[in-house]
C-alpha cells in the first residue's frame, strides 16, 4: 500500500493525459502549417502560449513592459543562435545514427556474400546470388 504522503503527491497531478494531447496538437499545426519555422520559433510561441506570459505582461505597468521587451530583444539573437546550434547537433547525432545504421546493414551484407561466396560462380553450386537467393527463400542479401 502507498504511503499517505505519495498519495498526496498523486492528487496534484492531472488524471488525463490532455496536456500532452494539447502540446502534440500544437506541435503538429506548426509542423504542417509553418513548416521552415525554427525550434527557437516554435518553442517560444508555446511558451507564450502554455504559461500565460502574455497575461502576466499585460499586468504589467506599461514601463515594466517596456523594459521587459527592451531586454528580451537584446537577447533574443543570442539566444536563438544557441537554439539553432542545439537544433544543428541534434540533427548530426540523428543522421549519424541513421549512417551507423546503414554501415551496420552493408557490413551484414559484406559478411553474408563473403560466407555465400563460395556456393556462386563457375565452381558453385548457384550461378547467381539471384538464384541463390531463391533457393534459401528470405536471405537478405540484396539482389542487384
Amino acid at each position: 500500500m502507498l504511503g499517505t504522503d505519495i498519495i498526496e503527491q498523486l492528487k496534484q497531478f492531472p488524471v488525463t493525459n490532455l496536456v500532452g494531447e494539447h502540446a502534440f496538437g500544437h506541435l503538429d499545426y506548426d509542423i504542417t502549417r509553418r513548416r521552415n519555422s525554427t525550434v527557437h520559433h516554435r518553442s517560444s510561441c508555446k511558451m507564450l502560449l502554455w504559461n500565460s506570459t502574455v497575461d502576466w505582461l499585460s499586468n504589467q505597468s506599461k514601463q515594466q513592459q517596456e523594459d521587459l521587451m527592451t531586454k528580451a530583444h537584446k537577447i533574443a539573437p543570442a539566444l536563438q543562435l544557441k537554439h539553432c546550434q542545439q537544433e544543428a547537433l541534434v540533427r548530426l547525432k540523428v543522421k549519424e545514427r541513421i549512417l551507423q545504421v546503414e554501415r551496420q546493414k552493408k557490413e551484414k551484407e559484406a559478411k553474408l556474400r563473403f560466407y555465400l561466396s563460395p556456393l556462386v560462380g563457375d565452381f558453385g553450386v548457384f550461378q547467381t546470388f539471384v538464384t541463390l537467393k531463391l533457393a534459401i527463400g528470405g536471405c537478405s542479401v540484396k539482389v542487384r
